[in-house]
């Protein structure tokens, strides 16, 4: 089962409702044409034609209106499904933006996360390298420099992470504290 209706499928029911009322119209019509058409006369001529028309013509009528009001309210409802199916477009474009813009700023935090690793192993090989020269205090001005720099990016990325919004779904929450616990190895 379709989870919403066919618009096409809306349309053909309206016009195939349309046409059998057009039928049942053109029917009462003929009957009512055919019954004024006796050519005999008098109070049971009267009678005949008083109880086809309460009968057969106003039933034939009454069905053919019904049919029409069905028709209506089919067409009616594919409009509103098809006005409800471009908001929902309009939404999912909307989240697909919104998504993407996440993904940028996750992006841009991954990268300055990776741009600050990077900068420590620079750093790294230059406190090594003072390290292998016999130079303790250039060392340890070296390590100084590299743990402040970790530091100011650390908070840095802290920052932009704070600037995302937080995932509603619990399922994310746990994952976030496990890529925070994450060491390579």
């Amino acid at each position: 089962m379709a989870l919403l209706p066919d618009l096409q499928a809306l349309h053909a029911a309206a016009a195939a409702i349309e046409r059998t009322a057009d039928a049942v119209e053109a029917d009462a019509a003929a009957v009512q044409h055919l019954v004024e058409a006796v050519p005999w006369r008098g109070p049971r001529r009267e009678r005949v034609l008083s109880s086809v028309s309460e009968g057969a013509i106003r039933t034939g009528r009454g069905q053919a209106a019904a049919e029409r009001v069905l028709a209506r309210a089919l067409r009616d409802l594919a409009r509103t499904v098809e006005r409800e199916l471009e908001v929902l477009a309009a939404l999912a474009a909307q989240a697909r933006r919104h998504l993407e813009d996440l993904l940028t700023r996750a992006r841009a935090v991954a990268a300055q996360a990776a741009q600050a690793v990077a900068e420590a192993s620079r750093a790294m090989a230059t406190v090594v390298l003072e390290i292998m020269t016999f130079d303790p205090a250039g060392a340890l001005q070296a390590a100084q420099r590299t743990v402040e720099r970790a530091e100011d990016a650390l908070r840095s990325i802290s920052a932009r992470l704070h600037g995302l919004p937080p995932p509603h779904d619990p399922v994310w929450h746990r994952l976030g504290l496990e890529i925070l616990r994450w060491q390579p190895l």
